[in-house]
């Protein structure tokens, strides 16, 4: 699942853990280097790395450059 790091993607991943027709394998998410800082709200990397190891689930981050 790709997720922005925000209230709406981690409520649309709570509620396809929870619903048995979805197999979700991890989580994937796009940082700015420059930052370190997830693209979409500026969320701390750090803080997605610990939302995923209390869920199970692997992270998967995109590094995007700066000016993208």
């Amino acid at each position: 699942m790709s997720g922005s790091g925000g209230n709406d993607s981690t409520l649309a991943l709570y509620r396809c853990l929870v619903d048995l027709k979805y197999d979700i394998v991890g989580i994937i998410i796009t940082i700015n280097v420059s930052t370190n800082q997830i693209s979409m709200h500026a969320v701390a990397l750090e803080f997605l790395i610990h939302k995923a190891e209390a869920i199970g689930l692997p992270l998967h981050v995109i590094e995007l450059p700066e000016n993208c």
